[in-house]
């Protein structure tokens, strides 16, 4: 059943000199108050990387807020605001023009404020089960302070408490990875070397998590996702529990099983899971196998070049029933492959693997025989997982 998040507008933290200063180079403001045409133009580039859309100049009608603090000189007429009135964020440029409001013929002259807008809204979306939480508990600027960092090398991964109805709950908030690659030789006509920029967006892990938690693949629950073009975060409750491989001598049985289905379902909805084995990224609560990370949950046919309009196109069905057998064939490699990496931990006899074996056919509802299992507990003296021949692939290009 699809969730229908409620959506909020908020202010959003960061504007695109924070984008480009986190990314490239610190302490950007006096170089654009010096330049500030040029950075313009280099500030439309960026935002077209990164949002597929450009920036324009606006002559404002208001007055920018002078009087406050955070609106700060950078350059000769020259301005920068990043201050809480985020309709007046951005940076702003002063200069003199006759005042036409005098009569067309007058030497008097007025200010002139034209403003380019860096900043953008922010969206906050909150699973309508935790209507009880703040909407300023999920705000970057507010949990960001006293968050307990979890992970950083790739994206931000960030641990906090928060009372939702009079019950404290742990939230992990999951930022975006920006992967920005940058040109060897810098073009002349631009002011920064950043060539091109990625971005794994929070939005496409909360798809991804509420279409697994669709087909009954145990998941965290989402909380909710802050959204803007320049941060986004993934709100997900804790799940309680243990590292699989540490019930093994209460829950072996039951693991299995759940384990077995899991794979399954993973593949029948086309993805699989790299590294599936790994129990860092499952936990058990004594009654439910759960996966708490999908960042390595990728398209399953990904290296295959399938073309699907060919095959669905063809009058004789011949391409499906050939896919079809491809794709039955590939299911059971990646169980060969659990049954392999497993061999010793959480397989440890000829029974266990049966069961799995059992199990996973049960999910996928094939007839089973004895001369197929068989056949998939038999291995060679050198066997390589799916895994490892796509690396070998690649290492190979």
């Amino acid at each position: 059943m699809r969730i229908n998040f409620e959506a909020y507008p908020v202010n959003s933290r960061k504007n695109l000199v924070d984008f480009i200063q986190e990314h490239y180079k610190e302490d950007l403001l006096k170089e654009i108050g010096a330049n500030p045409e040029r950075w313009i133009e280099e500030f439309s580039i960026i935002q077209g990387l990164l949002t597929g859309e450009g920036l324009s100049l606006s002559v404002d009608i208001h007055h920018p807020p002078i009087e406050d603090r955070d609106f700060k000189k950078i350059g000769k007429n020259v301005f920068f605001y990043s201050g809480n009135r985020v309709n007046s964020r951005g940076l702003w440029i002063s200069k003199q023009v006759p005042d036409y409001s005098k009569g067309f013929d007058t030497e008097e002259t007025r200010i002139q404020w034209t403003r380019c807008r860096l900043g953008s809204t922010a969206y906050l979306r909150i699973n309508p089960d935790f209507n009880g939480i703040s909407i300023d508990d999920l705000l970057p600027e507010n949990f960001e302070p006293r968050s307990e960092k979890i992970k950083t090398d790739q994206r931000p991964i960030l641990r906090f408490k928060v009372n939702i109805r009079g019950i404290e709950e742990t939230i992990y908030a999951k930022g975006s990875r920006v992967d920005t690659s940058f040109y060897y030789e810098k073009p002349s006509y631009r002011l920064t070397p950043i060539a091109n920029i990625k971005k794994l967006s929070s939005q496409e892990d909360f798809n991804k998590i509420l279409m697994l938690a669709e087909q009954g693949i145990k998941v965290p629950a989402v909380i909710g996702v802050y959204e803007s073009d320049y941060e986004d975060f993934l709100f997900l409750r804790e799940v309680k529990g243990e590292r699989p491989d540490e019930q093994f001598s209460q829950h072996r049985e039951e693991i299995i099983r759940q384990d077995a289905t899991m794979l399954a379902k993973l593949l029948k909805l086309g993805y699989r899971k790299c590294g599936f084995e790994d129990f860092d990224d499952k936990v058990f609560d004594g009654t439910h196998l759960h996966l708490i990370d999908v960042d390595e949950v990728v398209d399953l046919y990904s290296y295959q070049n399938v073309d699907y309009r060919k095959i669905l196109l063809d009058p004789k069905d011949s391409l499906v029933r050939n896919f079809r057998y491809y794709q039955r064939k590939l299911f059971v490699k990646l169980l060969k492959d659990a049954i392999f990496v497993y061999n010793g931990s959480l397989l440890t006899n000829e029974g266990h693997k049966r069961q799995y074996i059992k199990h996973f056919f049960e999910e996928m509802k094939w007839g089973l025989t004895e001369n197929k299992i068989k056949s998939i507990l038999t291995f060679p003296k050198i066997y390589h997982t799916y895994e490892s021949e796509i690396s070998m692939m690649l290492d190979t290009d």
